[in-house]
């Protein structure tokens, strides 16, 4: 598993340093592992990791107050916004149309597989998460303003597959 491969490489960089390590991911899954990886290691390193992963704004400001950084450069807990106050992105219906109609056959349908692997193509940091749905199939049932959604049994199989059709036309 990453976050055992993960530890094992922080606890050799601990051991050997006073090294300083910053670890991103997108997923909260990883961080709660993590956490839960290093507060059974005792409070040394357990508290400064695990406060960056639970208040990034309080670890920010330890972490500038510690390098000696310029008071100017802060870190407050409001500069933080929590994710569920921060304004979501506008909603970008004209490039989703867009690639709907440029991912449909000739009857105007599209796979949503083929759907998403041109949104991937054109626009890689499209998250249907930053729009409120989960994943990109819970996206273009919610908004059926804009989709018409058709299961249809994947041919030679018994599954399902989702197929899409932009609603109005550009």
């Amino acid at each position: 598993m990453k976050a055992d491969e993960l530890a094992a490489l922080l606890n050799e960089l601990f051991a050997a340093s006073d090294e300083k390590v910053v670890v991103f991911s997108q997923w909260l899954r990883m961080h709660e592992v993590l956490i839960r990886r290093f507060e059974a290691r005792g409070p040394s390193r357990r508290r400064t990791f695990t406060e960056v992963l639970r208040k990034p704004a309080a670890a920010a400001e330890a972490i500038v107050q510690a390098n000696g950084l310029s008071p100017a450069v802060e870190a407050s807990e409001a500069a933080v916004a929590p994710a569920a106050t921060m304004a979501r992105p506008a909603f970008p219906t004209d490039f989703l149309m867009e690639a709907a109609d440029r991912s449909a056959d000739d009857s105007g349908w599209a796979h949503l597989g083929t759907f998403g692997s041109y949104l991937q193509k054109i626009q890689p940091d499209l998250d249907s998460r930053l729009h409120g749905f989960k994943k990109l199939s819970d996206l273009v049932r919610g908004r059926d303003d804009l989709f018409l959604t058709e299961e249809r049994i994947a041919p030679g199989g018994t599954s399902k597959v989702l197929y899409i059709r932009a609603r109005k036309k550009r």
